[in-house]
């Protein structure tokens, strides 16, 4: 019923304007889509014409100018195309035989041969190639390339992720390499097991890749953070190196994991196992009373940690004043590392704006996959500690390697876009632009930190804006609001981190250890870690379509995420499904100011960070959809 209502809005009289733009397509759930030129220009692509083109497509369109005076973009070239491969399910009908995109927020169909489906059956899910763009018809074919998943299985969310975002499975095995190497640097690794190193992580976490301990000082802190050396295990250049760069990233997903290395290195050998001796590159800070790094260095050394502490145990014992459940020698750690970390905590919010933490959820499966529940367990001062500890230590790592040119791994993070961010500061405080540049990262800073003291929901925006990726020149990385940043904190779970890690120790060994990174390993490193996140989303939402399933016609509080040009995007309190609700459809709409993602209602608003009351109102397992409805 949407789409034939856009449609025939769509198909009354238009007028021709002399313009082209050239852009992405972004299909969306109920048959529209966009096309995206830069953040801050889209044009509204209707769903007849939607029919032309494949979500994700690079294409020139012509734009054109509806009676209502909006712009609409007339697909006519296809310049790029990514969509050569891909997963869908096989529908079956009088009409024919038809392979419906998995995911495809464009609810593309494409039409296979019936003479190629022996041994199928309706929904078994499989990898099809493009045999026909619709581009000139409107009608797009596919041929089978191979078969995912049967209907029924009740693995598929996990084997139609992977095969969607091409991601390896296939357990890895080590054999001893790098023999000569580590006999050659044994020396430089100094005794440190006398430290009373503790990690603190999940309660399932088997790879643990940092310890942290702390001493009081006159001064202040003394910060020892030892980092798993995962370097001594992989040699650079080796196969298990380039198969650990291919992956770029271990995958976590609901009941799996796919460890970037073997997992009797991720979590055996190099994760740092209470109890036993392991080596490590070790960060020790010195801390001010104020919470601020004095002074720092990078050693290589033996370790042993003395705990394995959860998070959770962690902030029942801090924030709930619940007894400690381990020995009572690891209470001053605690204590001192929980001092610690909320000076640094302090500063940093001085510094830039800080966000509340997200909670955690933890599906329960029943013995055939089915969600059974969701746990939700808020973070809290456990996760504070961890957190604050490692940025800390990044950001002496990229001092260290920027200080000795190394050719480092950088991450970057843009924020928001800077007409947005104009139009954010002026809400936020009239004249702003006249205190400092707002688009340097202190002035960035200044408007974000001004937005979560006056307006939550703009500073939420703000900081929510953009995705971090990787660089091998130093950029800014505003959502921290650093002029320079890197990771180095998680070697066994990121390869950026592992190389990072190996220039550290290049430097402290006086050797050439780590790999130069081409412009391809690179794009490959950031295509790597997208995959691995879209992946991952894709189990968690899936996950949560099986829970709501059976929630239809129930009214929940959601709170409101994002906010486009067409819908409101929302997650239930609690948990973090994607919730999907037309604006349109929100009594007494109004208009969408798209900059400041707000909802125009004929009494109020909706914005980001607004809890409403939504009812359940449909899922869809292809689609990877939860549809809601504003209940006032």
């Amino acid at each position: 019923m949407v789409v034939n209502m856009i449609n025939n809005e769509i198909s009354k009289k238009i007028e021709t304007i002399s313009s082209y733009a050239t852009g992405l397509v972004i299909g969306k759930r109920h048959g529209y889509g966009f096309l995206a030129v830069s953040k801050s220009e889209s044009y509204f692509i209707p769903p007849y014409q939607m029919n032309k083109v494949i979500n994700g497509d690079v294409i020139e369109a012509r734009i054109i100018k509806s009676d209502n005076g909006k712009l609409v973009a007339i697909p006519e070239k296809v310049i790029k195309t990514d969509y050569n491969e891909f997963v869908a399910r096989i529908k079956l009908s009088d009409k024919g035989c038809f392979a419906e995109g998995h995911g495809h927020s464009s609810k593309r169909v494409f039409q296979i041969s019936s003479r190629k489906i022996n041994g199928y059956e309706n929904g078994d899910w499989i990898k099809c190639r493009i045999s026909q763009h619709p581009i000139k018809t409107g009608n797009a074919k596919a041929s089978i390339v191979s078969k995912i998943a049967d209907s029924t299985d009740p693995m598929a969310p996990w084997k139609v992720s992977l095969a969607k975002h091409n991601l390896c499975d296939l357990d890895l095995s080590y054999s001893t390499e790098n023999k000569e190497l580590k006999n050659s640097i044994e020396p430089y690794y100094s005794d440190k097991t006398h430290l009373p190193f503790i990690t603190i992580d999940s309660e399932t976490t088997r790879d643990m890749d940092d310890a942290i301990c702390c001493e009081k000082t006159s001064y202040g802190y003394l910060i020892h953070v030892a980092i798993s050396d995962v370097s001594y295990f992989i040699k650079e250049g080796s196969l298990l190196d380039d198969i650990a760069l291919s992956r770029g990233i271990t995958s976590y997903m609901p009941a799996r994991v796919i460890p970037m290395i073997p997992r009797e290195l991720s979590e055996s050998a190099c994760s740092l196992v209470s109890g036993e001796e392991k080596r490590a590159l070790c960060c020790t800070l010195a801390i001010n009373e104020a919470g601020k790094v004095i002074n720092f260095d990078f050693s290589l050394a033996k370790i042993k940690s003395i705990l394995k502490a959860s998070y959770e145990d962690v902030s029942n014992f801090i924030d709930s004043g619940k007894p400690w459940p381990y020995c009572n020698s690891s209470l001053s750690q605690i204590e001192l590392l929980n001092h610690s970390s909320e000076k640094i905590l302090e500063l940093r919010k001085h510094r830039s704006a800080v966000m509340d933490y997200p909670p955690d959820n933890r599906f329960v499966f029943d013995s055939e996959m089915k969600v059974s529940d969701v746990m939700t367990s808020k973070k809290g001062s456990g996760n504070r500690i961890v957190e604050e500890l490692m940025i800390a230590v990044n950001i002496c790592a990229a001092k260290y390697l920027t200080k000795h040119s190394a050719p480092a791994l950088f991450l970057a993070n843009d924020g928001v876009d800077k007409g947005v961010l104009l139009d954010c500061a002026k809400q936020v405080e009239p004249g702003f632009t006249a205190l400092q540049d707002i688009y340097s990262t202190a002035g960035y800073n200044l408007v974000a930190k001004k937005a979560c003291e006056k307006n939550e929901n703009i500073g939420r925006m703000i900081a929510n804006a953009s995705s971090s990726y990787l660089v091998t020149k130093s950029k800014p990385h505003l959502g921290l609001g650093l002029d320079c940043y890197l990771t180095i904190t998680s070697p066994i779970r990121k390869y950026s981190d592992l190389n990072n890690h190996r220039l550290i120790k290049s430097i402290i060994l006086g050797c050439s250890e780590a790999r130069v990174i081409s412009d391809d390993d690179l794009e490959a490193l950031n295509n790597s870690i997208v995959r691995s996140k879209l992946a991952s989303n894709d189990v968690n939402q899936w996950a949560y379509i099986d829970f709501y399933s059976a929630m239809f016609g129930e009214i929940i509080p959601a709170v409101i995420t994002n906010i486009d040009k067409v819908n409101v995007y929302l997650n239930p309190v609690g948990n973090r499904a994607e919730i999907t609700m037309l604006s349109s459809s929100i009594p007494g709409f109004k208009d969408i100011d798209s900059t400041l993602q707000k909802v125009k209602m004929t009494s109020g608003a909706l914005s980001i960070g607004d809890t409403i009351n939504i009812e359940i109102t449909g899922v869809n397992v292809n689609a990877l959809t939860i549809s809601g409805y504003y209940r006032s």
